[in-house]
């Protein structure tokens, strides 16, 4: 069975590993085969899966010597586990699996207990605001980076890009997010207000959206003016010279045209 038809089915299936000596391989099931081939691959690329055995055949043989096969399509949820079960009782008397558990279980409609839920809780306690080092966000981008990637090769549906398109319709930054937007910038210009008739300098701003924000004034008009952009109107061109009432010039203008004199 291809990728492109993981998403579509969830049964039984076999993590093979294809270069040792021994015939082995990993049985498992699934309600979705292409999320748990994601999980399994991902944990294992970062060295912490839960199966010791086969963790250590990946560190071992390489990523290029495992393969992720369906074996056996299940439409029933409630049959999965019956025929992992039944797969497992096949092949663990030969001892070829790497499966640590004889038994197939499965945590579908089961919840955690009020006391497992409170050790989690507990485990977690004072990380939140926990950050990793460089070299920690370093290894961690190195192991998702070309084919080490879960998405590496493929691309978004229509339908998937749809609705990301959708959810972030409606979308506002806060003036707070937006300042600190505008300060992690290193590109930004400071930009001046100016009076049309004397032209006196009025007041300085750090950028084009802080200026635009603090006169009520259209961004994209004093970004034009600033970068003396012009705009085409019934056919002919023209450059706008003022906007909201007043002249703008970036900074960095002001002060060559200072030197030029």
């Amino acid at each position: 069975m291809k990728d492109d038809n993981l998403t579509t089915y969830g049964g039984v299936y076999v993590i093979w590993n294809t270069i040792c000596d021994k015939f082995r391989f990993y049985i498992g099931s699934a309600v979705s085969f292409a999320q748990r081939k994601n999980e399994h691959f991902r944990k294992l690329r970062c060295g912490k899966h839960h199966n010791k055995y086969l963790q250590r055949a990946w560190n071992k043989y390489g990523e290029e010597s495992f393969v992720f096969e369906p074996v056996e399509n299940i439409c029933d949820l409630n049959q999965i586990k019956v025929r992992e079960q039944g797969w497992i009782d096949t092949y663990n008397l030969k001892k070829d699996l790497y499966n640590i558990n004889p038994n197939a279980e499965s945590w579908l409609g089961r919840t955690h207990s009020k006391e497992t839920k409170e050790k989690i809780r507990k485990s977690l306690t004072g990380r939140k605001g926990r950050k990793h080092t460089k070299k920690t966000k370093e290894e961690m981008s190195a192991r998702q980076q070309g084919k080490n990637n879960s998405f590496y090769n493929k691309t978004h549906t229509l339908e998937a890009k749809e609705k990301m398109r959708q959810a972030s319709l409606n979308k506002r930054h806060s003036l707070e997010s937006k300042d600190k937007i505008s300060a992690n910038q290193p590109y930004k210009k400071s930009v001046v207000q100016i009076d049309p008739d004397t032209d006196d300098v009025i007041a300085i701003f750090d950028s084009i959206a802080e200026a635009a924000r603090q006169t009520n004034t259209n961004k994209a008009c004093i970004s034009s003016i600033c970068n003396n952009s012009p705009k085409l109107v019934k056919g002919k061109y023209y450059v706008r010279k003022t906007t909201g009432g007043y002249k703008w010039k970036f900074v960095s203008d002001l002060e060559n045209l200072e030197n030029e004199y």
